[in-house]
């Protein structure tokens, strides 16, 4: 498993209304995760730093954005 300087958790919402709410309820420390690696590289190396990532792939409709 990668160290991640900074403590993190990824929620999985069932539709677009609950992954707005979780982005919404964050102020500003949740990032949209469609599966790109560019963003966990650079929590990784520190570059970026959220409390909460949204993966929003598992929303119907939203599975072919990344």
């Amino acid at each position: 498993m990668p160290h991640f300087p900074h403590p993190f958790r990824i929620a999985q919402p069932a539709d677009l209304a609950e992954a707005s709410r979780l982005l919404l309820d964050a102020d500003g420390a949740a990032a949209v995760y469609a599966g790109g690696s560019e963003l966990l590289l650079a929590m990784k190396q520190g570059g970026l730093r959220y409390d909460l990532l949204v993966d929003i792939k598992p929303i119907p409709g939203l599975d072919a954005i990344t």
